[in-house]
């Protein structure tokens, strides 16, 4: 298993702060760059989290 980096986890922490879902599950954001942030760039960011909770890491 490969341990997520500091940039990674930072990126995860930033897009799920970012995050406002809407009724229906879904959402939208924008990065600090303006770029969009679909449902499956949140999911992968807390599977990031996730797996750098589990191994130790700073989530």
């Amino acid at each position: 298993m490969l341990t997520p980096t500091a940039g990674q986890i930072a990126s995860a922490n930033e897009a799920l702060k970012r995050w406002r879902p809407n009724a229906k599950g879904a959402g939208r954001s924008r990065t600090k760059s303006g770029e969009m942030t679909a449902l499956k760039h949140i999911k992968l960011a807390r599977k990031l989290l996730d797996r750098a909770a589990s191994i130790g890491g700073k989530p």
